[in-house]
Parts: C-alpha cells; structure tokens; sequence
C-alpha cells in the first residue's frame, strides 16, 4: 500500500483536481448560456453530441453512460408551480421508463416518475414545484418500435410538444467503443484509483464521485476491473423478481466498451481487454423500493480470466 500510494495518491489528487475543475468551468458556461432561455423541445443525446463541449460536459457530469436506456432531456425551463406529464405517452413507448425533474442550477434531483408507480391507465401526472428552473430527463428501457416522447405541460401555460424517435437512437453508442485518449484518460484516473482504494474511502464520496446522477430508482453495484480479469455475478436466488439486471464495461476514460442485459445466473463476462471499470443496474419492474438497496444474496466479485471457475455466458460486444 505504502509503494502505491507513493506514486498514485498524487496522480489521482491531481486527475480529481483536473475533474472537478473542468466541471465547474463546464457547468457555470452551460448556466451561462442557458440563463435567459428556456427550451421547450426534446433532444436525444446523439442529436446534441456534435454541438461544441457536449462530449465534455457530459464525461464530467453524467460520465457512467447508460448504454441500456433511450435517454432524451428537455429543458431547462422555468416553473413557477407544476407540470403535468402526458404519461400514457410513456406506457406505450416502453416497458419501463423513468422521468426526473432535475434543478438545473446544479442538476439535483427534484422529483422521481416512474413507470412502476404510474397506473397504466393514467393519462396526465401533474407534479408540484416550487418557483424555479428545471429540467427533465427521461430513460426508456426495451422500447418499442415507434418510442415518442411525452407532452409536458409548464404551469397549464405552455407546452413541450411530444415528439418521436427513432428506435435505433442508441447506435451513437458503437463510435464510443474505441474512444479513449489522454485528456478523458486523465481526466478519469482518479476514478480507477479510487476504486481500487474504496475500502479506504467513505462509501457515500466513491458513489457520489461515481456515479453524480445516477438513477434514483436502480440500485447499483461498482468495481475496477484490469485488464485479462473476469467478471462473475452469482446468486442463490437467480436475478430478483421483478427486477432488470443490467452490465456495463466501461474503459479507463469511462467510454463503455460492453454492456448487456443479464438474464440468468450464475454470468460471466470474457477477460476484458483494459483497465477500467464495471457497473451493473438493478432496475425494478413493479412498485419502487426506496431506497433501492443492492441484495446481499447477489454476488459481482472480479477475477483472474485464466481461473475459469464458471462457463463463460458473457461477451465482449
């Protein structure tokens, strides 16, 4: 320990430095820009990805991607009482979604919709808020062929009009495979390091470090993985009922490289090809528990890729 942290406590002091530096510049030109301006269309993430900083933005304020959702957002937006949310929309877009209004000063979650407390025949969901800016952030999980996005009304006043999107809006996902390079490297070594060393930190700074807006509704399950290791996820109880079980690889830029949904029990993943990391989503399907807690009965471990001591049921995409 005493070798290790001679030579990576300093770089990894430095690489946070860097983050959260570059976060802060980041987010204060967004707030810039958006100050006098509110935007009432939806956007997918491939649609803004070619806009200046947005690659960015996105490693430093949401950097864990989540290869598994249709994810879209509109805002920010001012609100001076409610909104009211077209749900059915949602119902038949997908099996399961999750709408979260987010104070767009510093992206904090305000309020959780969810498709596991929504009655599939309630047509408009109407939330309180007090006077602010706002923005909203929808996840769609197993889509349907012909997804649209919800109509939201602002304060029965104005309207984000519904729109459609494209079923295949996740193939963006595959020009981030290769991504790397020594600015998002650096930029994400202390993360690496920080796992490594987790059991040295308070669990509540490696989660908020990790994951800085990760779904309120799933619970999750995190690690550093090196190069040539495995990953096993075993359970006596298979996955839990009612639940998704979700897998993603995420290179040492936190770029993901391989996801999947894990069906059955016991998994496990090929030797990955770099150092980085893994997370793994448990995601409901009926009625929320708050808050989401991972089952000790559910076992991710990492391991040496010649061991073997499980059938190989994973790929590297």
């Amino acid at each position: 320990m005493s070798l290790l942290s001679l030579f990576t406590i300093p770089l990894a002091c430095a690489s946070f430095t860097l983050f959260h530096t570059v976060k802060w510049m980041l987010h204060r030109l967004r707030r810039a820009r958006d100050r006098q301006q509110d935007a009432l269309d939806w956007h997918t993430i491939s649609e803004v990805l070619d806009q200046p900083l947005t690659l960015p933005y996105i490693m430093v304020t949401g950097p864990r991607w989540n290869p598994h959702a249709l994810i879209s957002r509109v805002g920010p937006f001012q609100v001076e009482n409610s909104l009211g949310i077209k749900v059915d929309t949602a119902h038949r877009a997908a099996q399961m979604w999750t709408l979260i209004i987010n104070r767009a000063s510093d992206l904090r979650p305000i309020a959780v919709i969810d498709s596991s407390n929504v009655a599939r025949d309630e047509v408009w969901y109407e939330q309180s808020l007090p006077p602010g800016r706002y923005l909203v952030v929808s996840r769609y999980y197993e889509w349907t062929a012909t997804p649209r996005l919800p109509q939201i009304a602002i304060d029965n006043k104005r309207r984000v009009p519904e729109r459609s999107v494209p079923p295949n809006e996740n193939d963006y996902l595959s020009g981030l495979r290769d991504k790397d390079g020594i600015f998002y490297a650096w930029l994400h070594y202390y993360m690496l390091q920080m796992l490594r060393l987790r059991q040295c930190l308070p669990a509540s700074f490696v989660r908020r470090e990790y994951l800085p807006i990760g779904n309120p509704e799933t619970a999750f399950s995190y690690g550093d993985l090196r190069r040539g290791q495995c990953l096993a996820i075993t359970s006596s109880r298979g996955v839990p009922e009612g639940h998704r079980l979700y897998l993603t690889i995420y290179n040492r830029s936190s770029f993901p490289v391989s996801w999947a949904e894990v069906r059955s029990l016991p998994y496990r993943t090929l030797p990955v090809e770099t150092n980085g990391s893994y997370l793994c989503r448990l995601h409901t399907t009926h009625s929320r528990q708050t808050p989401p807690v991972w089952p000790g009965y559910l076992s991710v471990t990492s391991e040496d890729g010649a061991r073997q001591p499980l059938p190989c049921t994973g790929t590297n995409i």
